[in-house]
């Protein structure tokens, strides 16, 4: 997904696809630890990838997401989120660039015992631009049918 919106020159849909990849690294991070990544996604070509520090998957996380937020904010998408294709916000940019921050905190907040200064001041500052109501939580909308 993250391809295909660079090369048709849609940024929101880009970030969108970001922000939902560094959820999911997140995720597998927290569970494993040290994980796949700089090699993994390759398929039959690599069926060994070497597996990459935690701290380094989190410093990919927040890259993902600096990028995501950025792309979010671009002025101009030739794609974007949509009450049609966005079940999580229904086309939201705002809510989606919320989320990202609020993600940032949190992942900058489990490096608390990496270094506890930094990662609490890390996390303050993102969390300023993150969530301000549960209305705003990242939560998939069913459809009736």
């Amino acid at each position: 997904m993250i391809a295909q919106a660079e090369e048709s020159g849609s940024p929101h849909m880009s970030g969108v696809a970001k922000v939902v990849l560094a959820l999911t690294l997140g995720n597998v991070t927290d569970v494993w630890g040290d994980v796949p990544w700089t090699e993994a996604l390759q398929g039959a070509d690599n069926l060994t990838p070497t597996y990459d520090d935690q701290e380094f998957i989190y410093s990919e996380i927040q890259r993902l997401l600096d990028e995501a937020i950025a792309e979010l904010s671009a002025p101009e998408s030739s794609e974007s989120p949509s009450a049609n294709n966005d079940r999580f916000y229904g086309g939201n940019l705002d809510n989606w660039i919320a989320a990202a921050y609020t993600a940032k905190a949190k992942y900058y907040n489990n490096l608390s015992e990496v270094n506890a200064s930094q990662s609490a001041a890390d996390a303050l500052n993102a969390i300023d631009n993150g969530f301000t109501s549960v209305d705003q939580d990242l939560a998939f909308t069913f459809v009736t049918t």
